[in-house]
């Protein structure tokens, strides 16, 4: 569930948002003229597996580890990236 809070109260009441978040994990939208242009959450717990198979504990893969030619490409989706 997300709470929604101006940038005014959670200014105003920081300590008291963290402390909520914390007890109950719920996510804060903080807005700014009714427009949500941050997010409050709480910490991943260690161990969680974050995107494209990386830990919290292992090196994050680099651009060059992301990069894939049209044959892999094709490989990975059985058939050419982009029709031809």
């Amino acid at each position: 569930m997300t709470v929604t809070m101006s940038i005014h109260e959670v200014k105003d009441h920081l300590s008291g948002v963290i402390a909520k978040l914390i007890e109950t994990g719920e996510e804060v939208a903080i807005t700014k003229h009714g427009r949500v242009v941050a997010r409050l959450v709480a910490p991943s717990p260690e161990g969680v597996v974050l995107g494209l198979g990386a830990s919290a504990r292992d090196n994050t893969p680099s651009v060059e580890d992301l990069r894939w030619d049209d044959g892999e490409l094709a490989d990975m989706l059985d058939g050419p990236a982009l029709p031809k």
